[in-house]
């Protein structure tokens, strides 16, 4: 069997080699064409090839500012933190931030939607605020708490698999948020919610070191 199937591959090869080799011509030229992004789809599998003048113009709709390197200014700001006792030891050393890097930024095309536009994958390993952000997600993580809140699709339908008839006839509504919190100060949401609930400082000291 295993000589069949090399006999067979070797012939359809041959006997095709011309539509083989222009692939390969075809592909080699894609690889040194500038002026084309190539990249893998939001959703599903597949490739997708962009103006590249087109992905660039699309990726600069969504970074509307340069982001700055204010690891020192954190450093500081988590000292003072620190000193009054607003946060542990083990939240300092998690949250102060070491030889950080810039974050990277990249593009996905949704081929499913009209006009292709592009979801925006931002990778912020190692950047200035990344312990921040694994503190506070620590602080948080009791907010989710919630009987509205589901963890992913799978949860959502095992959730609804005890539904009765009655139930299963309703309807489910999902809404697709294009630009989450443009107009909330989130921070000052994120204090909130954080220092509602706890006695570590109020509301006025802790605005007062920021």
């Amino acid at each position: 069997m295993t000589n069949r199937f090399i006999h067979n591959t070797q012939y359809k090869l041959y006997h095709n080699r011309s539509a083989h080799n222009n692939y390969k011509e075809a592909l080699k030229s894609l690889s040194v064409d500038k002026s084309i992004i190539i990249c893998k789809p939001d959703k599903g599998k597949g490739i997708v090839i962009l103006d590249k003048s087109e992905y660039i113009e699309k990726m600069n709709v969504i970074v509307i500012c340069v982001t700055m390197n204010k690891e020192d200014k954190l450093v500081r700001f988590l000292l003072k933190l620190h000193e009054r006792g607003f946060i542990s030891d083990a939240e300092y050393r998690l949250a102060r931030p070491v030889g950080s890097r810039f974050a990277r930024l990249y593009g996905l095309p949704k081929i499913h939607k009209p006009n292709r536009p592009i979801r925006s994958i931002l990778s912020s390993i190692k950047t200035f605020n990344y312990g921040l952000g694994l503190m506070l997600a620590k602080r948080l993580a009791y907010l989710r708490s919630s009987a509205s809140t589901v963890k992913d699709s799978f949860e959502f339908a095992n959730t609804v698999k005890p539904f009765s008839e009655s139930q299963l006839n309703l309807r489910m509504i999902s809404i697709d948020v294009k630009n989450l919190f443009t107009k909330v100060p989130l921070a000052y949401t994120i204090v909130d919610k954080l220092y509602d609930k706890c006695d570590l400082c109020s509301m006025y000291e802790f605005a007062k070191y920021g």
